[in-house]
């Protein structure tokens, strides 16, 4: 009986060690610290940002951009947004096509460290010409 348990014991360490070392993403988790929360920006163009991820290399900020008065086609994020670290500016190297009128996606910069301080800015969308979401 007692070898039974062990062995179920050692087959569960086991899967679970697999688990752990070769599923991990190595990504870490931004957004459950209470000052990386979403920011959002109401105008007739609502954008809201929250950090999502940062991997080493990249870093992931989801965006939801909204409206009932205009198309968002015309808007390419990959020109409008810039992150702002310690004076540097970094375009996305990715981000969502915009379209319609309700739009979700991630923003991904390529940055070598955690930001830690850090701000979003988006600009030329109606109404606000500047938007700045500050962590």
């Amino acid at each position: 009986m007692f070898k039974e348990i062990s062995f179920v014991f050692f087959v569960i360490v086991l899967i679970s060690g697999f688990f752990f070392i070769f599923l991990d993403s190595g990504e870490t988790e931004l957004n459950s610290s209470s000052n990386l929360q979403t920011k959002t920006s109401q105008s007739t163009v609502s954008i809201d940002l929250t950090p999502q991820s940062f991997n080493g290399k990249e870093f992931v900020v989801n965006i939801g951009v909204n409206t009932h008065i205009t198309d968002l086609s015309r808007f390419d994020l990959k020109e409008l947004a810039v992150l702002e670290i310690n004076g540097k500016s970094i375009k996305p190297k990715s981000a969502p096509k915009l379209s319609g009128h309700h739009n979700k996606g991630a923003l991904i910069f390529d940055v070598n460290k955690k930001p830690e301080d850090f701000k979003i800015i988006v600009k030329s969308f109606p109404d606000l010409e500047l938007r700045e979401f500050k962590w």
